[in-house]
């Protein structure tokens, strides 16, 4: 390496620390101690920290790691990292008698165990990893199913593991990482052999049955973060047996006419690695087609600067002044009173249910449909109003379930209760990407790696319908006038920020507490992941399904994931089996719902 390089000019100046330690004990301090009175000290901290900031951005991802040994007998190594990321400095004690003031370049002559590289984990994903509980880890679980043509055979643990290997672990680190034991604010890269965790397993027999009690069991089961942060499952076995892929699909797509096997992917992830945006990269650099989709992408980018490129420096003032006060100071306070009162003034009409449930808890219900295609419902959106969305209809086909499954519930209770205990709104979590949905730096244009950069906010939908000739279609309205009070506030910019407070300076008891408790009350989490445009392939096989079940924050009953893939949208329903008994029932009255409001439209 030349000594001109950055690691030898910063190791340069940390040898020079202990010299000027050693002088500063003339006045007054004991020797090896470091006084910042000391001007020359100083000068070199000042140095040493200016270089990082101003190079730092600049750093290449591997560069050679340096070893600077100082004359107390500490090393201290310096591993640069990536824009993103920071330089850690490791502290080792060395005896004496090999200690030594001299730099020496350790690259390729330590062992992997002393070389253990670690990279600082986003704010979001270590308040995941804090706020968990016992019951509700929080945990992606996801699953791709793919069917096999005729004389192809399904793929098997060694195909996937290469597969994973090669277009996963090799483009995003944190797959083959594992969170620190010595301090959980940072993942430990290791190496991808032995970060591999795919099994084979028997492929489940009975419809939908098999394949849920895994999904439940994946979804509510501790994963030991200090050894690996993901686990996945493959099988194959006679199409549609599973309940993957459902009859209706098969039917559809005429895959029996080319088709006679399917194969089951089952991944779980823990949310410290990535959201669900993040994790729709990985899906897609996973597929045949990464590359077109990465073109797709950033022409989608190119298109959003040339928009903004075209707006006069005139009309960009005014945007950003009215963003600062409109937006930032206005939107900011409404959103801070609006959590607050709903925090102490909701009730979660599922709290006393739940109290009175003999279901123990932890025990949890999934299930899983297809609505229609993208287009329709866009169709049956617009003809509502012009600015009503795809999430617009997704919250309210909760909403009214989450009303049926209360009148339900309430039945058994007591009809005389059924009239009086619906509650005029229902609070609904719904999370946002501060990204708009893609993994690119809006300032810079270029990708930034997979993480979590999620805000959230809280919106109070109505349940009541008070249009008697158009209830549905009404109803959509106020949800959609609801969502939108909500988007015109940085609510999901102050959630990420409490967020980061909580897990960087909060004891883990209060971030626990503060994951509960700031919720807003709320009787469910409706996230929208836009998927991928197309259906992919792996290693050839069509992917036929692709779907993410969302993991419960604490306190919260129900989740549900509005996810679109090759031009279909479906759900996935993870509840809480004492509020939701049967996942299958809650999902079948959305698809009744979407059905009332079909008809209203006319669509």
């Amino acid at each position: 390496m030349s000594s001109h390089t950055l690691p030898d000019i910063i190791a340069r100046l940390y040898a020079k620390i202990p010299e000027a330690i050693s002088s500063s004990s003339s006045d007054g301090l004991l020797p090896g101690s470091l006084s910042f009175g000391s001007a020359s000290t100083t000068i070199i901290l000042v140095i040493v920290t200016s270089t990082l900031v101003v190079y730092r951005s600049s750093l290449k991802h591997r560069l050679r790691d340096v070893s600077v040994h100082l004359s107390d007998g500490t090393v201290r190594k310096l591993l640069p990292q990536r824009r993103t990321s920071y330089w850690f400095v490791d502290h080792e004690r060395l005896d004496p008698a090999k200690s030594c003031s001299t730099i020496s370049s350790t690259a390729g002559s330590e062992t992997s165990k002393q070389r253990t590289l670690r990279r600082r984990m986003t704010a979001i994903g270590r308040f995941a990893l804090r706020s968990q509980t016992k019951r509700n880890p929080c945990i992606i679980t996801f699953f791709v199913a793919s069917s096999n043509p005729r004389g192809q055979k399904g793929m098997g643990r060694k195909e996937l593991e290469e597969l994973w290997s090669s277009r996963v672990m090799e483009k995003h680190e944190r797959f083959h990482s594992r969170i620190s034991s010595e301090d959980d604010r940072y993942f430990e890269v290791i190496d991808k052999e032995e970060a591999q965790q795919i099994t084979e397993v028997a492929h489940p027999t009975t419809y939908r049955t098999e394949l849920q009690e895994r999904i439940e069991q994946y979804l509510t089961s501790d994963l030991q973060v200090d050894e690996m942060l993901w686990e996945g499952q493959v099988s194959t076995g006679p199409l549609g047996s599973s309940g993957a892929i459902s009859n209706e699909q098969i039917r559809k797509h005429l895959l029996m006419e080319t088709c006679d096997t399917e194969t089951v992917k089952l991944f779980r992830v823990h949310h410290a690695i990535a959201d669900g945006v993040s994790m729709g990269v990985v899906l897609a650099d996973a597929s045949d087609e990464a590359d077109e989709l990465d073109g797709l992408v950033m022409a989608e980018v190119d298109k959003r600067r040339r928009r903004n490129e075209q707006r006069s420096i005139l009309e960009r003032a005014t945007r950003w002044i009215l963003m600062v006060v409109l937006f930032y100071i206005v939107g900011g306070i409404k959103a801070v009173l609006l959590q607050a009162w709903r925090m102490f003034h909701s009730v979660n009409p599922f709290d006393s249910i739940i109290a009175e449930s003999k279901t123990p808890a932890g025990k949890r219900t999934v299930a899983w449909r297809t609505i229609a295609s993208v287009d329709e419902i866009k169709k049956i959106a617009k003809s509502i109003s012009k600015k009503t969305t795809i999430n617009d209809v997704s919250v309210f086909l909760v909403t009214a379930a989450i009303k049926r499954q209360l009148a339900w519930h309430y039945g058994q209770m007591g009809v005389d209760r059924q009239t009086t205990s619906i509650p005029s709104h229902i609070n609904i979590c719904v999370p946002v990407h501060l990204l708009g949905g893609m993994l690119v730096d809006p300032t810079t244009g270029k990708r930034v790696p997979v993480g979590n950069k999620i805000g959230a906010f809280v919106a109070a939908i109505p349940t009541a319908e008070n249009d008697a000739n158009h209830p549905a279609a009404g109803r959509v309205k106020k949800c959609s006038a609801a969502l939108t009070e909500q988007k015109t506030t940085p609510a999901p910019l102050i959630a990420w920020a409490a967020a980061r407070f909580f897990s960087d300076y909060a004891p883990l008891r209060i971030a626990k507490y503060a994951m509960k408790n700031t919720n807003g009350q709320s009787a469910a989490v409706v996230s929208n992941v836009k998927g991928l445009p197309f259906k992919t392939h792996w290693n050839g096989r069509r992917n036929e399904v692709l779907c993410a079940f969302l993991p419960l924050p604490p306190g919260i009953p129900i989740g549900c994931v509005i996810q679109s893939y090759g031009g279909e949208v479906s759900f996935s329903i993870d509840a809480d089996k004492r509020a939701v008994p049967d996942a299958g029932q809650f999902a079948d009255w959305m698809l009744y719902e979407y059905e009332r409001l079909k008809q209203e439209t006319g669509i």
